[in-house]
């Protein structure tokens, strides 16, 4: 299969970011330039430009799935199609897009249809609060059973991978290799 970039799926503390990161090197590694892409980055913008506030406020958090969530009631693919301009203006480049938190079906399902590699990173609970919790964020967050933590806990991925402790790095570089084995199809 000849894929056009790599969306990656997880609950909050996971790694999904850190994952991402160490993918971009990998990919550079290989001569594939790559660019981050999240749909929290947008909903992250329009907070903080309609609230002044971001996740690392009181509140911040909560303002977040709040605002992310209503938009997505106004409209479902709100933030799929302002993603996808993004996706399209890099891809026309020879970009490939790395989005790094692909969290409910709607966002799998455009994933899908764009050809990218769909990758889910599994953490523990336990170690997903001591992650948020080095990040100033909600422990009990890692217990969330909101939709945008569980929506997507049966779908089918291309690859999957177990990040023991939500920073393993041995496992995040290895699951980089295996992905950007997968990639290197397209940059021939």
């Amino acid at each position: 299969m000849n894929f056009n970039g790599v969306a990656i799926s997880g609950k909050a503390g996971a790694g999904k970011s850190e994952f991402g990161l160490i993918l971009e090197r990998r990919l550079q590694e290989d001569g594939i330039w790559s660019a981050h892409l999240a749909f929290g980055d947008m909903v992250k913008q329009e907070v903080l430009d309609q609230y002044g506030l971001t996740k690392a406020d009181p509140g911040g958090r909560e303002a977040l799935v709040a605002h992310g969530h209503g938009m997505r009631q106004v409209y479902a693919d709100y933030w799929v199609d302002q993603l996808d301009r993004k996706y399209n203006s890099l891809t026309a480049y020879g970009i490939t897009p790395i989005v790094t938190d692909v969290r409910y079906a709607n966002e799998y399902d455009w994933a899908t249809r764009s050809g990218l590699v769909i990758v889910r990173v599994d953490v523990q609970p336990m170690d997903r609060m001591v992650s948020l919790s080095s990040r100033g964020e909600k422990a009990d967050f890692a217990f969330s059973e909101h939709p945008s933590e569980t929506e997507l806990d049966e779908a089918v991925f291309h690859y999957r991978f177990w990040n023991p402790h939500g920073d393993s790095f041995a496992a995040m570089y290895h699951a980089a290799v295996v992905v950007a084995d997968m990639l290197r199809e397209r940059a021939a």
